[in-house]
């Protein structure tokens, strides 16, 4: 004789409508928490390191949008052969959407990507997008990279799916972007230039991540 079935529908139906609000919830508390605007003024950006083997600082400037929820280093690198390298960083504990992509940014001033690879370093900590951005008769090699105390990822999209994981995870650690741009036309020399740069910045961003926390 077969067992009689204990499923009720009823309850089944209750059961799913339970985990649907649980989780519209669960997306409103995460709006909620994107909306509030925290500010980052004390992300110590400036502590990344200024000289980088041959590679010195000749300019830099740290800012805060106006609502202060993002920090935004901006610093020129340039080496001992005169080859120089931009570096910026921007920095918030709140809406990753407000870190900026400077490589779309820059597509709309007229770039296009001519080639996209991922890069990995040496150590096997970072994943970023490489890009040879070109706009006639100038071209540019073009570095991103997210990170947070946690994650890290080589598109915002990406990084917006990890942070979305964290903060359920009740992660409240801040996100970082770093974007490094070289002249092209020795693409070579370029994506070397990019590539020892975030070599040396990306794992002292990441400390500066896992040490900074919302006051």
């Amino acid at each position: 004789m077969d067992a009689p079935r204990t499923d009720n529908p009823v309850f089944t139906r209750d059961r799913a409508k339970v985990i649907v609000l649980a989780l519209l919830l669960a997306a409103l508390g995460l709006g909620y928490y994107e909306r509030r605007e925290i500010p980052a003024d004390d992300i110590p950006l400036g502590d990344l390191p200024s000289q980088i083997d041959s590679w010195e600082t000749v300019s830099e400037e740290i800012s805060l949008t106006p609502d202060g929820s993002c920090k935004l280093l901006e610093r020129t690198y340039r080496n001992a052969d005169g080859l120089e390298a931009h570096v910026r960083v921007q920095a918030t504990y709140t809406r990753l959407g407000s870190l900026r992509d400077w490589s779309l940014a820059a597509m709309a001033e007229g770039w296009h990507a001519a080639a996209e690879t991922i890069w990995h370093s040496d150590d096997g900590m970072m994943e970023a997008r490489i890009e040879r951005l070109v706009n006639e008769p100038n071209s540019q090699i073009a570095l991103t990279w997210y990170t947070s105390a946690r994650s890290q990822a080589a598109s915002l999209r990406r990084a917006e799916m990890l942070g979305a994981r964290d903060r359920l995870l009740g992660n409240t650690k801040p996100w970082a972007s770093l974007y490094v741009v070289a002249p092209g036309s020795h693409e070579e020399m370029g994506r070397e230039a990019v590539e020892d740069l975030a070599s040396a910045l990306g794992p002292s961003l990441r400390q500066i991540m896992a040490q900074s926390h919302p006051r």
